[in-house]
């Protein structure tokens, strides 16, 4: 791939700014880019990459301002809280990494997934994530920020393949797509 951010302006349908966001290489994978939050001024860019690593983007600018190492397989999610200063990602090492932006370190470790994490999503007040298990793990599971206990563990009686999570606007639900084309909503 081209492994580029572009900006769009959708009244438009014009490119922005085009950022690159990895190296150029035809041999190696290890920049592709899995997953892309933007935090909630539209300032910067969280990137999840195929080795493990996240990256803070200035939009403005385009440049790199950090680069987060702790996973040690691809990131498949990430989100910024509504506030900015935290971010999550979840990995193919089975963890969630909670992220403080402004000092760029690692602030907590959140483990009980068996299999990777595909999808993870940061309710509307910014105390709670939903992680999502990748392909073999059929488990959704709610943490809380604070003490990074694992709140709840959802697992649906059905052969179920979560594939994605939200918090509704209001957090008052928990919305989960599967693979096999059904929503489930849960209230919290």
């Amino acid at each position: 791939g081209e492994r580029t951010l572009r900006l769009w302006e959708l009244a438009s349908g014009k490119c922005l700014k085009a950022i690159r966001v990895g190296e150029e290489s035809a041999t190696s994978s290890s920049d592709d880019v899995f997953s892309v939050a933007v935090n909630p001024a539209g300032t910067q860019a969280l990137t999840g990459h195929r080795d493990g690593r996240v990256r803070l983007w200035d939009l403005g600018t385009g440049r790199c301002l950090a680069t987060l190492n702790g996973h040690s397989g691809f990131v498949g999610s990430v989100q910024i809280t509504p506030g900015g200063r935290l971010a999550v990602s979840g990995s193919e090492d089975t963890t969630v990494k909670l992220w403080d932006l402004e000092a760029r370190t690692c602030v907590g470790t959140l483990e009980g997934h068996q299999q990777g994490i595909g999808s993870v999503a940061i309710s509307p007040d910014g105390t709670l994530t939903a992680s999502a298990g990748f392909i073999t793990e059929r488990t959704v599971r709610l943490w809380d920020h604070e003490s990074g206990a694992c709140l709840q563990v959802i697992q649906n009686e059905e052969r179920w393949t979560p594939r994605s999570v939200t918090f509704s606007p209001d957090g008052s639900r928990l919305v989960v797509a599967t693979a096999t084309g059904r929503i489930y909503v849960y209230r919290l």
